[in-house]
């Protein structure tokens, strides 16, 4: 005799569907929450692994660039001869006195640092603007460029 009424063999077989039932009834119900919880995380997920690639594109890019550039200056500056190696010592001029004051600083180093950095920098800023002016005054022509800069200043 039987106990009762049997189940026939294809319903035991949705036993694996369990999950998607749930998945299924969350989003009948609240939509939103489930975008919230699954689409969105990928949506975000996928926008920064984007946002990261287009960054490194461009980084490489500016590597590249710069490496083109340094490349440039140092053979300018060793067709300068002695003049090239004064100038090629000016980064240094402005680096060591900061990072000096970096580390001996102590406690204040990180605030007398920033202090040091801008100083330097302003001081760099100045001499570099007093070259370019001189180099640009010396240029047959370049009049214009220099008047167009001082009106811009004022």
């Amino acid at each position: 005799m039987a106990d009762g009424p049997t189940i026939p063999d294809w319903i035991l077989d949705l036993r694996p569907l369990v999950p998607l039932v749930n998945t299924l009834i969350t989003i009948a119900t609240n939509p939103q929450r489930w975008i919230r919880n699954n689409l969105g995380e990928f949506v975000v997920r996928e926008v920064f692994d984007l946002a990261g690639y287009l960054i490194g594109l461009v980084l490489e890019a500016v590597s590249i660039v710069t490496g083109q550039i340094s490349l440039a200056v140092d053979s300018l500056l060793e067709g300068l001869g002695p003049v090239g190696e004064a100038l090629r010592t000016v980064p240094g001029l402005i680096y060591d006195p900061v990072y000096e004051i970096a580390v001996s600083g102590g406690l204040g180093a990180p605030i007398a640092s920033a202090i040091a950095a801008v100083i330097a920098g302003s001081i760099a800023v100045g001499v570099i603007y007093v070259l370019v002016y001189a180099g640009i005054s010396v240029i047959p022509g370049a009049d214009g460029v220099r008047d167009g800069i001082g009106s811009w200043l004022n």
